[in-house]
């Protein structure tokens, strides 16, 4: 796989106000594969979006916190349920490191979990989220039933949290 240039773009930067230790980076498999060989990004916390299992990365539990997370990029297959655990990790893995969040080609499902995640702790909208991880990362093109679900989130944290 390391015939691919790094693929991975950050997302949040780490701002000396935030209680967060950690930077969040979104990617491709062949981001992550890089990074066991070179990682500037010092990143040491990998969440894993996938559901092939001739592309799963195996990475050392000794250098790397990581999480894979089964989830199919086809617009019928609920994701929602997965926000939260998704989330939970990235808080946890963020308070101590760098965390990638990768999935074959970071454009689908990962970007569906940052996007979660810029909303919910970061108190974004939907576009507000959207429009920042497309910044950041051009190729990110949740699939059509990723984006009704992300709505469905949205009118979650705004009845059940205040913004």
């Amino acid at each position: 796989m390391n015939q691919h240039p790094k693929d991975i773009n950050l997302i949040i930067q780490l701002d000396k106000s935030q209680k967060l230790k950690g930077n969040l980076y979104l990617g491709s498999i062949y981001g992550a594969d890089c990074i066991k060989q070179d990682n500037r990004e010092n990143i040491f916390s990998i969440l894993s979006i996938g559901n092939e299992p001739e592309n799963q990365i195996k990475f050392d539990p000794k250098e790397f916190n990581h999480l894979t997370l089964e989830i199919y990029d086809h617009p019928n297959f609920q994701i929602l349920p997965f926000f939260e655990p998704a989330i939970q990790f990235i808080n946890q893995q963020m308070n101590k490191n760098n965390l990638l969040i990768h999935c074959f080609a970071g454009a689908s499902r990962s970007s569906t979990i940052v996007i979660a995640y810029l909303m919910k702790e970061h108190k974004m909208t939907l576009q507000e989220a959207f429009d920042l991880t497309k910044s950041k990362r051009q190729k990110t093109n949740p699939n059509k039933g990723f984006l009704e679900q992300l709505k469905q989130y949205e009118s979650i944290i705004v009845n059940g949290e205040s913004r």
